[in-house]
């Protein structure tokens, strides 16, 4: 079946690691800039690779080479021959997006990743720390009728992009990220919250997340979603704990809570 020749040494067929080579002086002019793939893949078919191309056009193939680490399923490596292949549109709509890239990127790239109930909850833990004091910060510089700046933490982010620009060492990176969502947490606890400095942080987690694709949705607080939290403080204030609850259902209700 399918195209064959016969040689001294048998009958020939096309090669994997030749049809690459054919295909990226084809379509992207003998070289590209990366080349991935998994470790799995770096012998023998990207040496082949390397190999052919620098025989028949004397130019190394690509920039970069990257090769990431297996995704396990619970302790076993995912493959078809095992049974256990869950594809990524599967893995987004069940967990979303935003989490399925905090899993990703949660261990460095050259390791192996398992997904597992366990892992799985605790990237979603992990995550809500970020996010919940982020809709907080939104919702309480609402509330002051004021609006963040383009400001960030300039040192934070520089931080976090040097963990990256280290081979893409994510757990460095998350680890910036956590700081200063620490940082973030202490200006939301003053008496009276500094806007500007909790929408400098706020802006710098958001930059940062925004690098790992990860998106924010900011709090949106209208006319009423204020009168409902004026009366929800005075309710606690008076111990009228029946009145806040119904307001924090409606706050909740409005996605604020």
């Amino acid at each position: 079946m399918g195209i064959k020749w016969d040689t001294p040494w048998g009958e020939g067929r096309p090669g994997w690691h030749t049809e690459c080579v054919v295909m990226i002086n084809d379509n992207f002019g003998g070289k590209i800039d990366i080349h991935g793939g998994g470790m799995d893949l770096k012998f023998p078919h990207h040496e082949n690779e390397a190999a052919q191309n620098e025989a028949v056009h004397g130019n190394c193939l690509a920039n970069y080479w990257i090769h990431n680490a297996m995704v396990n399923i619970n302790g076993d490596k995912m493959s078809k021959s095992l049974g256990n292949v869950t594809w990524a549109s599967d893995v987004i709509n069940k967990l979303g997006s935003n989490l399925t890239r905090w899993l990703m990127s949660s261990v460095q790239y050259r390791k192996e990743l398992n997904f597992s109930d366990e892992t799985i909850e605790t990237a979603r833990t992990e995550l809500d720390k970020v996010m919940t004091p982020m809709k907080q910060a939104s919702i309480k510089v609402q509330l002051t009728d004021q609006k963040f700046s383009s400001a960030f933490d300039e040192e934070s982010y520089r931080k976090f992009l040097d963990s990256m620009d280290d081979d893409m060492n994510t757990p460095n990176a998350y680890a910036v990220i956590f700081d200063t969502v620490k940082k973030l947490n202490a200006a939301l606890r003053q008496r009276e919250a500094d806007s500007e400095v909790v929408g400098k942080l706020y802006n710098s987690v958001e930059k940062m997340l925004d690098v790992l694709g990860i998106t924010v949705d900011k709090a949106v607080v209208d006319d009423e979603a204020k009168e409902l939290f004026k009366k929800y403080n005075e309710a606690r204030a008076a111990k009228d704990f029946a009145a806040s609850d119904e307001c924090r259902r409606q706050l909740s209700d409005k996605g604020l809570m």
